[in-house]
């Protein structure tokens, strides 16, 4: 983004972050989007050099990427909103504190996972202020982020983490200290995997459901179109997503969908 118009600067990490995500992730990658549509509005009211520098034009563009990508989520976005988008920072901040405080030494990996949720936290806030406790988690990332980044750099072992209650408890300067260590530009080659707590408890969800409700076989003679087969395959897409975020009435109902499509009942 060489040639970003310099009042728009601002949003470049959300973008880059929506870009990462667009495989395994497209609904947060369209929030990820729209939140930096909404910063980029306000970055250029407050620039007077965005009457000419061309972001209009990135905004233009941006908002008819996500008119296109709004109607190929509809059905997604309408299940996956506002609660969507805290759970993926709640759980890529568990992920990065899990891994902090048990002793794993990919630190570069812990770092950039403190750091991508600082992002989504923020992408939170198109939806309404962030909680005490969330604004709290975010600030801690930042910091642990940091100071990973600032070790590494360094050629030292990272200091132990102090865990978020006791950075509570002693709150520390951060946004002095995070301006002295900017928060390092991680690239995010994958979707975060979650905590192996939540994974665990997917599974069974999924297991225990399909166990006491699915006992009926396929209609006699019934074979599925094309078109069902490739629609419940969608359908299988959004289970999976919906599991990852312990959205179980969303994947119940998209389970029903997915069978009605393969053996033409209802459930």
């Amino acid at each position: 983004m060489g040639d970003f118009p310099q009042s728009l600067k601002g949003i470049t990490k959300f973008l880059k972050t929506a870009k990462q995500l667009d495989a395994n992730a497209p609904v947060m990658a369209y929030y990820c989007r729209c939140y930096a549509v909404q910063l980029g509005i306000q970055l250029r009211e407050t620039n007077p050099s965005s009457e000419t520098d061309g972001s209009k034009d990135v905004l233009i563009t941006l908002i008819t990427q996500l008119e296109e990508d709004k109607g190929n989520l509809a059905s997604e976005l309408h299940q996956m909103n506002h609660e969507y988008v805290i759970n993926y920072a709640l759980n890529t901040f568990k992920m990065a504190d899990d891994s902090d405080k048990s002793g794993n030494t990919n630190y570069k990996l812990i770092a950039r996972n403190f750091y991508h949720s600082t992002i989504f936290f923020d992408v939170f806030k198109q939806f309404e202020s962030l909680s005490d406790e969330h604004s709290a988690l975010q600030e801690y990332a930042k910091l642990r982020a940091v100071q990973i980044n600032r070790s590494l750099q360094q050629g030292v072992q990272p200091p132990p983490p102090e865990g978020i209650q006791s950075f509570q408890n002693n709150p520390e300067p951060v946004n002095n200290y995070v301006q002295n260590n900017p928060v390092p530009d991680y690239n995010m080659q994958e979707d975060p995997p979650l905590p192996k707590a939540v994974i665990s408890s997917q599974k069974s969800v999924h297991v225990s459901y399909v166990e006491t409700n699915y006992s009926r076989s396929l209609p006699t003679g019934f074979t599925p179109s094309e078109d069902a087969v490739y629609d419940s395959a969608k359908y299988a897409e959004k289970i999976v997503s919906s599991l990852r975020f312990e959205d179980v009435d969303a994947a119940v109902e998209n389970i029903k969908q997915c069978l009605f499509l393969l053996t033409g009942d209802k459930y």
